[in-house]
């Protein structure tokens, strides 16, 4: 059975089992089917979907859109937030951009934040970063080798070879691990050095003590008085 209705010039509908339809000329239009499903109060608001839902959207004018399928999401609240996930196979990635200041990325194997100009980060396999300008920096990598920052005080890096740390303007701190020696060298402010190795030992606290030990010689000065 099928029901049409008209009420010239603005109703318009159509009813059967399987299709319901109304038109409210220039403001509402329906329409539903087997296959999908739309209601619209234009020009503000518009919802419609599929009759299993892998598709849909909503939309209220001109400030929010919602839209799904099987591949991806999206939300948008304009013009500040701006929202998407996207489906893959192995991962589901999902950015998130809240302007002007924020951005995020988000993936089974990466994590990045911006909250522009201060916070940085980044997380992936290989390495983890974070910046808080310009006050603290840090990076961590897999093999554990990286650095830290507290500017304008404290520094530490490593790698493979070396390790550094600065306590500015205090001290400064080096050790070398070398195929066949591991050198440890000490600096407090202008006045103490220290070495220490397998070969060389050396402690100046200058101007009055100096010792100088290694394969060759040996040496202390308490200066003036003892050589």
């Amino acid at each position: 059975t099928i029901t049409e209705n008209v009420f010239l010039p603005f109703v318009f509908s159509k009813k059967s089992r399987k299709v319901r339809n109304t038109v409210v000329l220039p403001i509402v239009y329906s329409f539903k089917n087997e296959q999908r499903k739309r209601f619209t109060i234009f020009p503000f608001f518009s919802k419609g979907s599929t009759a299993d839902s892998s598709k849909s959207y909503t939309a209220v004018t001109p400030f929010f859109w919602h839209f799904h399928n099987k591949k991806f999401d999206r939300n948008i609240l304009f013009p500040l937030v701006w929202n998407k996930t996207r489906r893959l196979p192995h991962d589901t990635i999902k950015t998130t951009r809240v302007l002007p200041f924020y951005w995020s990325y988000r993936s089974k194997d990466r994590t990045d934040r911006v909250l522009f100009p201060l916070v940085f980060t980044l997380k992936n396999n290989e390495r983890r970063h974070v910046s808080v300008l310009p006050v603290f920096a840090f990076t961590k990598r897999k093999d554990s080798t990286g650095w830290f920052a507290a500017t304008p005080f404290f520094w530490h890096s490593k790698n493979k070879t070396d390790q550094r740390n600065v306590f500015f303007p205090l001290f400064w701190n080096h050790t070398h691990n070398g195929k066949h020696d591991t050198i440890h060298s000490t600096k407090i402010l202008q006045f103490v050095f220290i070495k220490r190795s397998k070969y060389e030992n050396k402690t100046i606290v200058a101007p009055i003590f100096f010792s100088v030990s290694n394969q060759q010689r040996k040496n202390v000065t308490f200066f003036p008085f003892f050589t």
